[in-house]
């Protein structure tokens, strides 16, 4: 028949199969760029609390980097254990309160909360500070854990990591102050070695670990160190 009653996809499948062919290819390389995660992702701004985000890694540098390589029930970050002793020297009589929730207890208040995260942040416990805290660029305790950790040291910056920014400071962590505390909001300065951390954090209740981080602070800044 004449080829102007064929239909366009018939016409280029008879005629021209290396076009069709060309089509596919274009198709399946789309395809594969998506999977690999290779678009833009946007973030929103950092608190000091969370560590700096970043823009989804390509698949490939993931797997790098050990994801989607852990086998299932395999823990890749362990707790810390903080000596009692410790924590009276840093919490006085709240020590107590502050080693239950460190060993999975309820906070019973915002403040306990704030006062076992800096525990945890001496201790370099990145599984506790990704487990007690909301970060929407991260949505797994584990991805928050590997974040903290990076920010400790404790495990290695890859390529598609973010700059550390200031949260490095916490590496040379010393002493917390606290300085008001309301039902949901408490204010404190951590100092450390090159500089103090001055926060009021937005806390909220949740069901198993009594009070989180939020992710979200009235104000935030670093200061020059006092010592």
């Amino acid at each position: 028949p004449p080829t102007s009653h064929i239909p366009p996809f018939t016409m280029m499948g008879k005629r021209s199969p290396f076009l069709l062919s060309a089509l596919l290819a274009y198709a399946a390389v789309q395809l594969l760029l998506s999977a690999c995660g290779l678009h833009s992702v946007s973030s929103s701004a950092d608190t000091a609390w969370l560590t700096p985000r970043s823009p989804r890694a390509p698949r490939v540098a993931r797997a790098a980097a050990g994801f989607g390589t852990k086998k299932k029930g395999e823990v890749k970050y362990k707790r810390k254990k903080v000596p009692f002793a410790q924590l009276e020297a840093d919490h006085g009589d709240k020590a107590a309160a502050v080693e239950e929730v460190l060993r999975g207890g309820q906070a019973k208040t915002a403040e306990d909360m704030v006062r076992a995260r800096f525990s945890a942040c001496k201790a370099k416990d990145a599984l506790f500070m990704g487990r007690t805290e909301v970060d929407e660029s991260r949505s797994t305790s584990e991805k928050r854990a590997r974040a903290w950790a990076v920010t400790f040291g404790t495990e290695e910056r890859q390529d598609y990591d973010p700059e550390y920014g200031d949260g490095i400071k916490l590496r040379g962590i010393q002493r917390l102050e606290i300085i008001d505390a309301s039902e949901d909001e408490v204010e404190f300065k951590i100092y450390c070695e090159e500089g103090t951390l001055h926060e009021r954090s937005i806390m909220q209740e949740d069901d198993k670990y009594g009070w989180i981080y939020s992710g979200d602070a009235t104000f935030d800044k670093w200061e020059r160190s006092e010592e």
